[in-house]
């Protein structure tokens, strides 16, 4: 590829990324998005002039200035690079100057500044552009790890990250449906979750808090060093960094000694990071040493090396899935990367293959990092173009039952549309037993796929009748089911039936149907019956429900097998409506956090304050009060607030602005 072309595909890509990563929809991992941007570099292309930081925001949220501009941190990859960080300080402030540096996690996650005033958390905005950040303060809200109200009388800005643990993610990914898209790291899932329009639901998206930096508007107050702002905020209950995972030094050997501690321990700590931010400790430094346009001078992200290596593409599989959804997969010769063995790769679909340039026999390079999904990257750095390994050519029929696939969804994606697909069928029936679906114990891939081939399971249905045929399952010696495995499976198939509709709902593995749709589904409802039944435009008008999901439910009811398979799940007992049905108010309303509360207003809105009442009472059942009492929960502010804003203040009582109360009388 010529040079210029190269250049601009580049830039491109960094474009198109810097835009997904502001959204929460990055498509490429950190580490590939950083060796592109360096590359740019070495090709001698000024960076500081792409539009890194400068994505506009979707209009979901009110924009607001921010105080203090939210910069990006530059990054350093190696020993020299840092050294030269080091040395560039030593320039600006002199060798007598006793450089202490203070070292914490990069945490990777999404940014956030709350805004505390007299103690109340009053606004919370997102990173943006740098300059200018969205209001997320009614998703804030409703997140348990971030304090709303704090013993602290001055105004001032906690700056941190909204992250998920590992752990956390790993059983998210785990759930992950067939059909629901799968997130390329934690970070995503994260800013995914900060734009729900349903607030609500961020109390269930297991989202932490750690806070790295206060500031003060008043410009009268401040600390003298960064360690400082460390212990207040653990003062305040603030979560921020664990003490062990930080260090104050000014020795470049104890310096060194943690980078390497840390960087042989970071991928086995539940916080997700992508390596630790050095910066001066004393705070004083920091005008005198200043910023660029994108970065501040004092302070820099040093990044370990890249999880990527090598290995051969051995071979090119294909597999189908549930729905049909055909799947190809790159079978690797197995390479060691970040703790486990490589085996399998997911190639995704044949224009992923072509734009990767992909040969079966290829060299390429695989990369691996924290809970990332293994994937390739491209070839290897040595592999010519000319390279003659085997053309893989575009799978036409299923690689089971030989039907001719289609193409669906933008011609990307081929599905087999066959009803009697056996490998459709057997993936129907793993996913009903898994864990996303009703989790009976004693049901793998492996024995549902024997089972299949023996003709005693064809179906979901056909797993309660499986204690019928007890000597027949004996008589599979590769399965070695005797008595006790086959009384404890039987329990727990018996045992399924009690799931909630929910859960049964998310066994049958509707396409585009994952838990929160499901939940939004019934929640409205009230039964399995009543969401089949719904005609288009009922469905559509949930917000969260689009017209995909309502096609999926149209499509699949359609089916005479699938009418049978809900007629006759009845008659085994499963329960198809909730048990304690929802009637005036609905269940996403009661999970709010104002449900009940009791209010008061002050200042003027965008509609009468009967009207506002009527709205509200309505939607979270509050109760209105006229002057302060012990009962008050929350106070109202509007436009030209009262004397009740500073006996609020006083009564130190968590006041909601006019802002988040406008996006309350939405629908």
């Amino acid at each position: 590829m010529e040079e210029k072309e190269q250049l601009k595909k580049f830039k491109e890509l960094i474009k198109s990324q810097e835009e997904a990563y502001y959204k929460g929809e990055e498509t490429i991992p950190d580490e590939l998005y950083d060796f592109k941007l360096r590359k740019l570099k070495a090709l001698g292309v000024d960076t500081a002039n792409l539009p890194i930081g400068q994505v506009h925001s979707e209009k979901s949220h009110l924009k607001h200035t921010h105080l203090f501009p939210m910069l990006s941190l530059d990054n350093a990859f190696n020993e020299a690079e840092l050294n030269k960080f080091f040395e560039n300080h030593l320039k600006e402030l002199g060798d007598s100057c006793s450089l202490e540096y203070f070292i914490e996690p990069k945490v990777d996650g999404v940014s956030i500044s709350l805004h505390y005033k007299n103690g109340q958390l009053v606004e919370a905005l997102s990173r943006g552009d740098g300059k200018m950040g969205e209001s997320l303060i009614g998703h804030i809200r409703e997140m348990s790890s971030i304090p709303k109200t704090i013993d602290y009388s001055s105004e001032l800005l906690v700056r941190g990250e909204i992250f998920i643990t590992d752990s956390d993610f790993r059983e998210i990914q785990a759930s992950t449906q067939e059909n629901q898209r799968q997130f390329i790291s934690s970070r995503n899932y994260v800013a995914g979750a900060l734009r729900l329009k349903e607030t609500q639901l961020i109390s269930e998206k297991k989202l932490s808090f750690c806070g790295y930096q206060v500031l003060f508007p008043d410009n009268n107050t401040s600390l003298a060093k960064q360690s400082d702002a460390i212990e207040l905020l653990r003062s305040l209950h603030i979560p921020t960094h664990q003490k062990e995972l930080t260090l104050i030094s000014s020795n470049m050997s104890e310096i060194w000694i943690f980078l390497k501690s840390f960087g042989e321990k970071r991928e086995n700590l539940e916080l997700p990071n992508d390596g630790l931010v050095l910066k001066l400790n004393p705070t004083s430094f920091y005008s005198k040493i200043g910023s660029t346009s994108k970065f501040p001078k004092w302070a820099i992200a040093y990044k370990y090396p890249s999880l990527i290596k090598e290995t051969i593409l051995e071979k090119i599989e294909v597999t189908v899935g549930r729905s049909g959804r055909i799947t190809y997969l790159g079978k690797l010769t197995p390479v060691f990367i970040n703790g486990s063995w490589i085996n399998y790769v997911s190639l995704h679909n044949f224009d992923n293959i072509k734009k990767l340039g992909l040969k079966e026999g290829m060299k390429v390079q695989v990369y691996k990092s924290g809970e990332v999904i293994p994937q390739i990257l491209g070839k290897a750095k040595d592999t010519s173009s000319e390279f003659e390994g085997k053309e893989f050519q575009l799978i036409e029929h299923c690689p089971c039952c030989n039907s001719l696939l289609i193409f669906k969804e933008g011609n990307k994606l081929q599905y087999c549309l066959n009803p009697n697909c056996e490998q459709k069928e057997i993936c129907k029936i793993c996913h009903f037993a898994s864990k996303a679906g009703l989790d009976i114990e004693g049901l793998s891939e492996k024995t549902i796929t024997k089972l299949f081939k023996e003709g005693i399971l064809k179906n979901i249905l056909d797993i309660y009748s499986l204690h019928q045929h007890k000597e027949r399952i004996f008589q599979v010696e590769s399965l070695n089911i005797k008595d006790k495995s086959f009384n404890n499976l039987i329990t727990s198939i018996e045992n399924s039936k009690k799931v909630t509709p929910n859960k049964l709902l998310s066994g049958l593995g509707l396409e585009h149907l994952g838990p929160e749709v499901i939940k939004l589904l019934l929640n409205k409802f009230q039964s399995i019956d009543k969401i089949f039944e719904a005609p288009e435009y009922e469905l559509t008008k949930i917000v969260g429900i689009g017209p995909k999901v309502s096609c999926s439910l149209k499509e699949w009811i359609s089916k005479e097998e699938n009418v049978f398979i809900l007629s006759e799940l009845k008659k085994l007992g499963f329960q198809f409506e909730l048990s304690n049905p929802e009637t005036a108010i609905s269940l996403e309303n009661k999970n709010h956090y104002l449900y009940g509360k009791t209010v008061l207003i002050t200042g003027s809105f965008s509609v009468s304050r009967s009207q506002l009442q009527e709205q509200l009472t309505k939607k979270f059942n509050l109760k209105f009060k006229s002057s302060f009492s012990n009962e008050i929960n929350y106070l109202l502010a509007g436009e030209s607030p009262g004397s009740k804003l500073q006996q609020a203040i006083n009564a130190n009582i968590p006041i909601i602005y006019s802002s988040e109360i406008e996006s309350l009388l939405t629908p």
